[in-house]
Parts: C-alpha cells; sequence; structure tokens
C-alpha cells in the first residue's frame, strides 16, 4: 500500500471537529474547525485532501460518537481510522491539554504509528450492540430502583431477617405488608415499589428482545455453539458474540484476553518479575459475563438436563470442546483454591480461560 504523505488528526465534540494535518515531507502544521453536520463533515474532507498529491489517513479517538463519522468521513473520501484512547501515549507533568493539542498530538502519533486502530463494527453489528448494551442499561436501572428501596426500608429500621435471596415472592409479600407510621414517607415506598415493578418489566422486554436477536441471523449459529457450554445461556451468549464481533481481528486467545481486560498486570525489571491484580481494560461487559460464566467452575462436571437441551443438534465437535472445557476450568479452579488463592481471584483465572475457549470457538466457524 502507498505510504501516506499526510495524517490527519480529529478531536471531535458534538457541535465542531478541530482538525490538524501534518504533512510528512515538510513537518508543516495546519490546522482549521469545522461544524460537526453534513455540512462541515464535506468542507473537512475538502480540506484535508486540498494540495496533497500522495495518501492521506485520518483517525479519532473512540468514545460517545462510535463509528458514524468515520463512515461518513469514508463516503466522502478520506481514509479513517478509529483509535483506541486508552492506548494513547500520554506525557508526563501537567502539561497543556486542548483540543488543538489532543488534534496536534493525534496527527503525530499516527505518523509515528503508536496508535492502536479500533476494528469498526458493520451497521447490523454496531445494531446488535445496541440490543445488548440496552438490556445492559435495563439490568443497571432495576439494580438501582431495588438499592433505593432497600435503604429506605433500612432507614426506617426494616430489615430482611430471612434467609435466603430479596426479590422474592416471599420478600415482595413482606415489602407490601409494611406501613410507616408518615404518611409521605408511605406514599414514597410505594412510588419505590411501583419504580421496581416498572424495571423489572423493562428488563423483561429486553430479554425478549436479545433472546429474538440470538434467534435471527447472521447470530444464530454461533449463539447455539456457545450454549453448549457450562454457565452460558442465550442472554450470555448473544452478549459474547454481538460484543466481541469479528472475533478473528484477534490474532490469538492472548489477544483476546487482553481485550477483556482479564490479564494481569506485570511490573517487571531486571531478574524481579512483579505481577498484580487484572488489567481490567478494555469490555466491561464482556468481562462480567465471563465472571459469572466462569463461576460455575466450583461445581463438579456435569451435563444437566437444562445443558443437554441447549446442545441438542449441535455437532459432536463442539459439544467435544465444551466438554474438555468444563473439566479444565473445573481442575484450574480448584487447583488453584489449594494452593490458597481466594475464590474469586480463582473465578477471575478461570474467566481468563474460558475467554480463550470463547475465542477459539468463535473463530472455528
Amino acid at each position: 500500500m502507498e505510504e501516506c504523505s499526510t495524517y490527519v488528526g480529529i478531536d471531535v465534540h458534538g457541535k465542531e471537529l478541530v482538525v490538524c494535518r501534518l504533512s510528512v515531507d515538510t513537518g508543516e502544521l495546519e490546522e482549521a474547525r469545522f461544524p460537526h453536520d453534513g455540512r462541515g463533515i464535506r468542507r473537512l474532507v475538502k480540506w484535508s485532501l486540498k494540495g496533497v498529491s500522495g495518501r492521506v489517513k485520518a483517525c479519532y479517538e473512540a468514545g460517545q460518537w462510535g463509528f458514524e463519522l468515520q463512515r461518513k468521513l469514508v463516503e466522502e473520501g478520506l481514509e479513517t481510522v478509529v483509535v483506541a484512547p486508552s492506548r494513547v501515549p500520554r506525557q508526563p507533568g501537567p502539561g497543556v491539554k486542548t483540543d488543538r493539542v489532543d488534534a496536534r498530538k493525534l496527527a503525530r502519533l499516527l505518523s509515528l504509528g503508536e496508535l492502536v486502530e479500533v476494528t469498526p463494527p458493520t451497521v447490523e453489528e454496531e445494531a446488535a450492540r445496541e440490543v445488548v448494551r440496552s438490556r445492559e442499561d435495563a439490568r443497571k436501572a432495576l439494580h438501582a430502583a431495588q438499592q433505593q428501596l432497600v435503604k429506605m426500608l433500612v432507614r426506617w429500621g426494616y430489615q430482611w431477617q430471612e434467609r435466603g435471596k430479596r426479590w422474592t415472592q416471599k420478600y415482595w409479600a413482606w415489602v407490601k405488608g409494611i406501613r410507616l407510621p408518615e404518611e409521605w414517607a408511605q406514599r414514597v415506598l410505594e412510588e419505590c415499589c411501583l419504580r421496581v415493578e416498572q424495571r423489572q418489566e423493562e428488563l423483561a422486554r429486553a430479554d425478549r428482545l436479545v433472546e429474538e436477536l440470538g434467534e435471527s441471523e447472521p447470530f444464530r449459529g454461533a449463539v447455539q455453539r456457545l450454549r453448549c457450554y457450562r454457565g452460558i445461556d442465550t442472554l450470555t451468549a448473544v452478549g459474547l458474540v454481538t460484543e466481541l464481533y469479528q472475533v478473528v481481528r484477534f490474532g490469538s486467545a492472548r489477544q483476546a484476553m487482553s481485550f477483556v481486560g482479564v490479564v494481569p498486570r506485570e511490573s517487571s525489571s531486571g531478574e524481579r518479575q512483579r505481577r498484580g491484580g487484572i488489567t481490567k481494560t478494555g469490555n466491561q461487559l464482556v468481562r462480567r459475563l465471563l465472571v459469572e460464566a466462569a463461576r460455575h467452575a466450583s461445581e463438579r462436571p456435569t451435563v444437566s438436563q437444562a445443558l443437554a437441551r441447549r446442545r441438542a443438534g449441535q455437532s459432536g465437535e463442539v459439544i467435544a470442546r465444551a466438554d474438555r472445557a468444563q473439566t479444565r476450568l473445573h481442575r484450574k479452579y480448584w487447583r488453584l483454591v489449594r494452593r490458597g488463592k481466594l475464590a474469586h481471584v480463582a473465578v477471575v483465572a478461570v474467566a481468563r480461560e474460558l475467554m480463550g475457549f470463547v475465542w477459539a470457538e468463535l473463530g472455528a466457524a
């Protein structure tokens, strides 16, 4: 591919795009600002390509603006990539941070090859991710409403004394039977209960939408294969498939683990090696799904009736891989626990290895 002669850094905001153009031949820096709309994007592309004979490459940091800007710039004829903000080198010291400085830094780092590009999803893949992330938002909203109700009851001296989980029918009967001494407090309690019930209905609708997505093409095959693994059912499988789109972009299982942030931190120098907790960088949703699925590794390997139903119709090769994963993860969990590792540390280690199986399974298609 032809070498780039010009690099463009774009600092994106809601109302404007701050742009810096760097010429490799002369080292000249040019700066401009354009409104963040259709006309401004066309002007930005025209300005970036004006007077340039060679290849031009632009970039901006991934964030709330998604990949739509990148698609529009490419459609207008400007080669554009989205880069990972967490991997952008930071200068030491307080320094000066402005939109112009950020755009200039992106252009320079892009010319040096110091930025990590993010593989953009297709429009269909991004739409599927919206379904899963909407369900995640509904789950968080329900949890927040539940916590608000529990804390209010605690403030008024009511605590659930029964053994077992909250939010069962028995728990709800107990909550509905509470009558606070003050009318206004009672009305607030009723509003809190109503809010929780509404959030439960929203989560149920989101669950049904995710299940429909899992039954549709092109996700159905990958979802059905992942459901052969213990601890992974439809909701988890759909989340993994949509968030790990184009899994072949990870050249190895270790790269996929690093993307999820389940690899250990390391600070080694000379003969001394020091490793800490996991990095927790990358996709937080995938990390949570993996950890929840990895909790099943503490149980003895077995095929329950529900798991057998999920495996119906799948090839023997897929089932063999799932069985191998179940046995290996169980052994790893108890090997770590017997060495003195805390249970939650062992679960995270199992989640890291489970990511390797997921990467292999999705890449096997």
